[in-house]
């Protein structure tokens, strides 16, 4: 293996701490790492796949009889980057081994796919190979936090880190202090479809928009919930009640409404589903989901996931015997019944 004797020591404690579905490596080289992660592949029923455009790798009779060119894709990685993406981003932990000629590159292409609780590694890190200066922007940008740090460091060469979610208290008080934005168009679409004098719960209330302006305009009781203190204690002050509750933790929230809504919230949770099943739990009537409509987590950093109207419909239907469909252009917007009320 082009490895130290301690890379196996470091991958050994990274193979057997997390749940992994899947591990890309780029750069095959010979294949001898590569034959050792897809031992551990096979025996954690997991995927595994190895790139690399010049095939340098010789068969053994372990490779043969394991169908080692099966995994082995010829590829240029740079030009089949979606392909790779799509892969990446498949439900499930996925483990990403930048090992190619361009190891920098391909951490800085790569990284935008990946999912909260994925793992990307890097070998000849800080090296004339792969420069942590040319990745650092990636690193802080998308929310990578160093793990193994004891083992790599005694190793020497590889780097691991896992993406975190950045939708913390901290980061949300940070945005809406400095701009607290809203999608107007949303907002309005969201805003006819609520009755008047109905009681809302916002989940995700942010700045507090929408219900403001349910408030003032159609007489209704609103209520806002949201991670951030900032924001909570803003929509106090102007004399509206709301908590500091992160929404992917309401299995205690008692609180009930005719409506709940749920808009540019879905997108930044983990456990989506979790929170879809509360809100139906609480609603007296229905829930509005709004989230954008088909926006790639890549081209927004607190994006976890992006949607379509199948897949959120889909997963509604698990908690709701009916769904409507309002969605306007890059608007997904979707009406879900609590059960008692179909």
């Amino acid at each position: 293996m082009a490895q130290t004797k301690k890379s196996i020591n470091v991958w050994e404690k990274l193979l057997i701490s997390y749940d992994f579905k899947r591990v890309l490596e780029i750069g095959t080289y010979k294949g001898n790492l590569s034959l050792y992660l897809l031992l551990y592949c096979i025996n954690s029923r997991a995927e595994f796949y190895t790139y690399d455009p010049k095939k340098l790798w010789g068969g053994s009779l372990l490779k043969n009889n394991l169908s080692f060119s099966d995994y082995y894709y010829k590829w240029d990685v740079f030009e089949h980057e979606q392909e790779i993406g799509d892969i990446i981003q498949k439900e499930g932990m996925s483990i990403v081994f930048c090992d190619g000629n361009d190891k920098s590159r391909e951490f800085n292409v790569f990284v935008p796919y990946m999912k909260v609780g994925d793992v990307l590694g890097v070998h000849d890190w800080n090296t004339e190979y792969s420069s942590e200066e040319d990745m650092r922007e990636s690193i802080d940008k998308y929310n990578l936090v160093e793990i193994l740090s004891k083992e790599c460091d005694e190793e020497g060469y590889l780097r691991f880190f896992v993406k975190e979610n950045i939708n913390t208290a901290e980061h949300w008080d940070a945005i809406h202090k400095s701009s607290g934005k809203f999608s107007a168009k949303m907002m309005y679409n969201l805003f006819k479809l609520i009755p008047e004098k109905s009681s809302v719960i916002d989940i995700g209330c942010g700045r507090a928009s929408l219900i403001k302006k349910l408030k003032l305009e159609k007489e209704c009781d609103v209520y806002g919930v949201d991670i951030s203190q900032f924001a909570i204690d803003r929509l106090n002050c102007e004399g509206i009640d709301g908590c500091v509750v992160d929404a992917e933790n309401l299995d205690d929230f008692k609180k009930t409404s005719d409506v709940v809504v749920i808009s540019h919230t879905l997108e930044h949770i983990t456990n989506d589903e979790n929170l879809i099943k509360n809100a139906l739990r609480i609603a007296k009537k229905f829930v509005l989901i709004g989230v954008p409509n088909g926006l790639p987590p890549s081209e927004v950093k607190e994006h976890i996931r992006a949607y379509d109207k199948d897949g959120l419909t889909k997963m509604l239907l698990k908690y709701s015997d009916k769904v409507e469909d309002f969605s306007k252009g890059d608007r997904l917007i979707l009406k879900a019944y609590a059960k008692d009320n179909i």
